[in-house]
């Protein structure tokens, strides 16, 4: 489907994790109007933390690392913005420089939000043919809007169900295998594994646990650790409550720790049902350019937020060439 708007090319991106403001960015800045469409209340995806008063929680992606230039470049302006600063964390060894955001995750993406049009909270369920355009459609059926093209910048499961419905070239997004991941938010009023930020044990249940506490420009106060599960612990607890996964993983970890850990002081759990990239698609994007249709993700090129932001970029740049 071609631009033939009146207004100029426009694209909706769903998605405002890291690839798809990747996308959008590329896009405007080539001159295209843009509107994002993200389901919950912040922009960055697995970027993400979460606030509980004084105690915060990175309990998404921990940390990123930039190995190419365009990456490293995106970091730097997030740094020298002041929304980003390198996290050294204490009893272990570190060989590449690990990213955080500041204060939280989802500010090391600022730089790519900045000037976009986001409309948080807004979940597109599907689309229907517009003439040349596409409509997008919340789960009510209320129209959000119609777009010469559409990209969807979610997990692999989520954007076949959008858009193979109108092309058959998004089967392949099944090819993308994703694992859950169960993740406990946990403080303690004293300091507990004092030296140690970082408890990392890839054969364990709880392969990583990290105290959160211990990045910069984090609270001092209570002691704050991310507890993430392996892929199989996750699987066997997606039917379980939230009460229940927070419980039962502090435990697991406590045992792994061989010792009694103190009563804590929050306990909570979140669920990444598409965390972890198993198997990627092995090309950076999916694009049907006679539907106007699109597909970018981590799921793409593997599991680290610069595969993420790179095959944003990449569609970005294709998509650029409409605008």
């Amino acid at each position: 489907m071609k631009a033939e708007s009146d207004k100029g090319f426009h694209l909706a991106v769903i998605g405002a994790g890291i690839a798809g403001l990747a996308c959008a960015h590329e896009v405007q800045a080539a001159g295209g109007r843009v509107t994002v469409f993200e389901k919950s209340r912040g922009t960055g995806g697995r970027l993400a933390t979460r606030y509980r008063g004084a105690l915060r929680f990175d309990h998404g992606a921990q940390y990123v690392t930039a190995r190419s230039p365009g990456f490293r470049q995106l970091v730097d302006r997030a740094t020298c913005a002041g929304a980003a600063a390198v996290w050294s964390p204490q009893g272990l060894p570190v060989l590449e420089d690990w990213h955080v955001g500041c204060p939280g995750m989802s500010q090391l993406v600022q730089p790519l939000a900045d000037h976009l049009q986001v409309h948080l909270q807004t979940a597109v369920a599907q689309l229907e043919p517009a003439g040349t355009q596409w409509r997008l459609l919340d789960a009510e059926g209320g129209a959000l809007g119609c777009f010469d093209q559409v990209v969807a910048a979610i997990p692999a499961p989520q954007a076949r169900a959008v858009l193979q419905p109108h092309s058959p070239l998004f089967d392949a997004a099944a090819d993308s295998m994703l694992s859950p991941c169960m993740t406990a938010l946990v403080a303690f009023d004293e300091t507990i594994r004092e030296g140690q930020d970082v408890i990392c044990d890839r054969e364990a249940a709880v392969p990583w646990a990290a105290r959160n506490s211990s990045k910069p420009q984090r609270p001092t106060g209570p002691d704050c650790w991310v507890l993430q599960a392996a892929a199989e612990w996750s699987q066997s607890f997606l039917e379980a409550t939230p009460e229940k996964r927070a419980e039962a993983l502090l435990e697991q970890w406590q045992w792994q720790l061989g010792g009694t850990l103190p009563e804590p002081c929050h306990l909570e759990s979140h669920s990444w049902l598409y965390a972890r990239v198993e198997t990627p698609l092995s090309a950076p994007f999916l694009l049907d350019t006679d539907k106007g249709l699109s597909a970018c993700g981590d799921w793409c090129l593997g599991a680290r937020a610069e595969a993420a932001w790179d095959s944003g970029r990449q569609l970005g740049h294709m998509l650029a060439a409409f605008a």
